[in-house]
């Protein structure tokens, strides 16, 4: 531990801290950033209670009930630090709880009923149009042969074209495409169809794929072929 930590604790407890930060280091092979990070996490835990003049020894933390533990939570959530931070927080304690339990020190059963916050979910970023549209050239450009470069041009411009998932794309089969005209029948998540459109763009690249690979494709073929002639 690169700084030393001020635990608000008894003694016993902060011995039982430091054999728990040994037992990270030395049988879970924590990282170091990792054991100071649990180690922290909960000083400032310990800290939140001994701040309310709690005396931190065996039995308080024996008789930590839902309340405390929600109490704490709620003081960091309310000063707004990063929900993965938070995260990271709870799992120390937890943690610690567990050891205690492991090592016949101490049991609190309200340690398993504690949930940690699930993190924001972040929304994909996508990619501009030149940077899109330069993928689908390089797509034909790096391929191993000429036909397999059209497919794989045909196959991003299908994506981007249509916004086909790509085991959509994949599982076409050639009658998907032969037998439409402007719109494209796709069977999506949960067999829902839906129809999107083909732009002449993306019409006359998998065309081009076709005429260079067989021009004599069976109805029931994949339409995306690997160099083996199986299914893309």
């Amino acid at each position: 531990m690169k700084n030393k930590i001020d635990y608000k604790a008894e003694k016993d407890v902060i011995n039982i801290i430091h054999s728990w930060i040994g037992y990270l280091t030395n049988e879970r092979r924590y990282s170091e950033n990792t054991v100071s990070a649990y180690a922290r996490d909960l000083a400032i835990f310990i800290k939140f209670f001994s701040d309310k003049g709690k005396i931190i020894n065996l039995e308080f933390l024996s008789n930590l009930d839902v309340r405390d533990f929600r109490s704490f939570i709620t003081s960091r959530a309310n000063k707004h630090i990063e929900k993965s931070s938070l995260a990271r927080e709870i799992s120390a304690f937890k943690n610690f709880f567990k050891w205690l339990d492991i090592a016949h020190i101490l049991k609190n059963s309200v340690i398993s009923i504690i949930s940690t916050p699930k993190p924001n979910k972040t929304l994909p970023k996508s990619i501009d149009v030149d940077d899109t549209l330069s993928i689908i050239q390089d797509a034909k450009n790096i391929a191993t042969n000429d036909w397999q470069g059209l497919r794989d041009m045909a196959v991003f411009t299908l994506l981007y074209g249509a916004g086909l998932r790509i085991s959509e794309a994949l599982s076409l089969n050639y009658k998907d495409f032969i037998t439409a005209e402007n719109f494209l029948k796709i069977k999506g998540k949960g067999n829902k169809e839906r129809f999107v459109p083909l732009l002449p763009i993306v019409k006359e690249n998998i065309n081009a794929y076709i005429r260079a690979v067989s021009p004599n494709f069976s109805l029931n073929e994949a339409l995306f072929i690997g160099a083996r002639g199986d299914r893309l």
